[in-house]
């Protein structure tokens, strides 16, 4: 079965999405003092790194767990004055926690006021959580971040 927004499993990538891709600039933002906390499951804190692509589009990859202790760094990248188009990676997140759950929630109640916004993930767990809270319906999901960009970028031109 595929979901609203995701291509079926056998589709590449093209060149214009290779090339798109390495046109990404990125930059590593730290965990602030008051989110550094560890859980013991966690060998390091999840970064957050932040892309922001030529056409008015700003890519946050998620690494590691997105729960109570990493979802206020999030929803911190998520408040004030964004461009039109979000896309919220989180093919690299391990653990998907209530508090982060929460966070995505906001922000696609604020996206459909303010911008447009779209998630990537093809783990089947964290798949299954955004169907069951309704997120997969309100938020296009892609099942790689090359197809978000190829998608977002043909609507921006």
């Amino acid at each position: 079965m595929t979901l609203p927004g995701l291509a079926p499993s056998g589709h590449s990538p093209g060149a214009s999405g290779d090339v798109l891709l390495r046109a990404l600039e990125a930059r590593v933002i730290p965990l602030p003092e008051e989110t550094s906390m560890s859980s013991p499951h966690r060998n390091t804190p999840a970064p957050v790194l932040e892309h922001e692509h030529a056409t008015g589009l700003l890519i946050l990859t998620v690494t590691g767990e997105l729960d109570a202790t990493t979802a206020p760094l999030l929803r911190r990248h998520l408040a004030g004055n964004l461009p039109d188009h979000t896309v919220i990676d989180l093919s690299r997140v391990t653990f998907l926690g209530v508090a982060g759950l929460q966070v995505l929630e906001a922000a696609a109640l604020a996206g459909h006021e303010r911008r447009r916004l779209a998630l990537v993930t093809s783990s089947p767990t964290d798949l299954r959580i955004l169907r069951l809270f309704g997120l997969d319906v309100r938020v296009t999901v892609y099942p790689r971040l090359s197809d978000a960009i190829r998608a977002i970028s043909s609507q921006v031109s």
